[in-house]
């Protein structure tokens, strides 16, 4: 739900004081747990954001958890920012090697050096819930823990875009590596063998 929170304190950003946005990124955005009516997030009045805004919505091909719903929402209802500052970007899965690349809900969150670099670790010195549940989730193999481990998916897909959409929005530079469905932007990276890493589908209209 943090995805979906960012868009919503852009929007209510003037009216409480806070400072302009100038960036937004929601990843795979949910405001909700499907089949747990309890937990539920209202949205704000996302057309409160400005049009000078950039915004790039982001969802995994592959994301069983918050699927799309809230990430089409978010960017059909941000219509005050100008078709060429937001786009909708879709990270693709790919198996051509291995381990495969699989664009799921846990894609942006690889622990990178391992389980252990996760989350800290809690002050009386036992494992945290959610460090628990990282071992348990990725480690059940070599193939498969090592899929969820930081990959092209990071470094061409969030990363990337992330870095090109503060820099253009800050210094006004690698926008074309952020917004535009431009070749910069799509591209993800090579497998070893030299074939290219399925490209992002981006998606001006969010459709």
């Amino acid at each position: 739900m943090g995805a979906a929170i960012a868009p919503c304190l852009a929007a209510i950003a003037a009216q409480n004081g806070l400072p302009h946005f100038s960036a937004i990124m929601p990843v795979e955005p949910g405001k909700g747990v499907i089949g747990m009516p309890q937990f539920h997030m209202d949205m704000a009045d996302l057309s409160q954001i400005s049009a000078d805004t950039l915004l790039l919505v982001v969802v995994g091909q592959d994301d069983k958890l918050a699927r799309e719903e809230t990430a089409k929402e978010i960017f059909a209802n941000a219509t005050k920012v100008a078709p060429s500052n937001k786009n909708y970007v879709t990270l693709m899965s790919d198996n051509h090697g291995t381990p495969a690349l699989v664009a799921d809900h846990f894609a942006p969150a690889a622990p990178g050096g391992g389980v252990a670099a996760a989350e800290p670790t809690r002050p009386e010195g036992n494992p945290s819930p959610m460090r628990e549940r990282f071992a348990e989730r990725f480690h059940k193999g070599p193939e498969e823990y090592a899929s969820k481990m930081v990959n092209a998916l990071d470094y061409y897909g969030t990363w990337k875009l992330l870095d090109a959409l503060t820099d253009a929005a800050f210094y006004k530079r690698n926008r074309e590596y952020a917004l535009g469905d431009t070749p910069q932007q799509r591209f993800m990276g090579l497998w070893s063998d030299g074939v290219p890493v399925k490209e992002l589908r981006v998606d001006p209209l969010g459709r």
